[in-house]
């Protein structure tokens, strides 16, 4: 049976532009908290460079080549690979009586492609969780790796996510002059937790007493400015890798879920922009149509200096 007797010819370029449009704000939404780039292939490389000083200029050198100036050796360069996968969303099966009506105002696609993106949207976000803490996959090849040092790692487990651990971490930030530098609108930071830490924060009773109306809820519901940072409550399966003992934390400590802190400057969100989504009839299926979505993307921590993780009960 010809495809176009089964799918109206205008739906699957349909289907694609929608996929193409909620792409773009997922990674809108994403690119909130930490810079995203883009991403050809499956990798993109970072140099990452020792850091540079300045100095006033008292005098004016002379010559071409005077033993007042000093250069930085750019042989300490370190490459940071971003990796990035390509995840789908369960394919959903349309059969021929439903497919004539696809694209139409009374389309079934709808409802299918809105739990498809809001499946892509969690992985997205389990993505952004697990890379910012994961191993930095160093060199050429990024077969050398690299993990957050012990020090980047704050035991919160007897009182959860408190005012005393963001303000710890916080100032860390600042000593390792991370925070301060690059000043890029007014979120320096964030904060990746689940709802049950944002209400032990609530409570935390030195926000009550002195800083409480500093906690600006957004439109959302789901975030808080505080500080000059975002503190993001994201549904509890997405830290499922960052319970202690899962692929994600297996040297955390028993009974506590890792949560990433981190300067916006210090990660990276890669987006392969090429979504995908796709129309298929199955002959073997009684010529049924396969409705599937596509994307690529993956997240890393840069440095170690701007990115900390927090152990709170589970």
């Amino acid at each position: 049976m010809p495809f176009g007797d089964i799918v109206p010819s205008h739906f699957p370029e349909l289907y694609q532009s929608e996929w193409i449009l909620q792409h773009q704000q997922m990674v809108d939404h994403v690119r909130s908290y930490m810079p995203v780039y883009s991403v050809e292939g499956d990798v993109r490389k970072f140099h990452r460079l020792n850091a540079f000083s300045s100095a006033e200029v008292d005098v004016r050198p002379t010559g071409t080549a005077p033993d007042r100036i000093t250069t930085t050796n750019m042989g300490d360069t370190e490459i940071v690979n971003l990796f990035t996968s390509f995840y789908e969303a369960d394919p959903a099966e349309v059969d021929k009586r439903e497919a004539i009506r696809l694209g139409s105002i009374s389309s079934p696609h709808e409802s299918i492609q809105k739990s498809q993106y809001a499946a892509l949207n969690r992985r997205m976000a389990t993505v952004a969780v697990d890379g910012v803490l994961a191993d930095r996959r160093l060199g050429k090849t990024g077969a050398t790796t690299d993990a957050i040092p012990s020090g980047n790692v704050l035991d919160a487990s007897a009182t959860g996510l408190d005012y005393a651990a963001i303000d710890d971490i916080y100032t860390q930030l600042g000593s390792n002059q991370v925070l301060g530098q690059n000043i890029d609108g007014e979120n320096t930071w964030t904060i990746f937790c689940r709802h049950k830490d944002l209400k032990v924060l609530r409570n935390d009773a030195t926000l009550t007493n002195r800083d409480f109306s500093d906690i600006r809820p957004i439109d959302k519901g789901t975030i808080y400015s505080f500080r000059g940072g975002y503190i993001v409550a994201l549904a509890d399966a997405i830290f499922a890798n960052q319970v202690a003992g899962q692929s994600g934390n297996p040297s955390g400590t028993a009974g506590t879920t890792r949560l990433p802190m981190f300067a916006r400057q210090s990660v990276a969100f890669g987006d392969t922009e090429s979504p995908v989504a796709s129309v298929d009839v199955i002959p073997e299926w009684r010529n049924n149509v396969l409705l599937q979505l596509e994307a690529g993307f993956g997240a890393t921590a840069l440095d170690w200096e701007g990115v900390f993780g927090i152990e709170v009960p589970s």
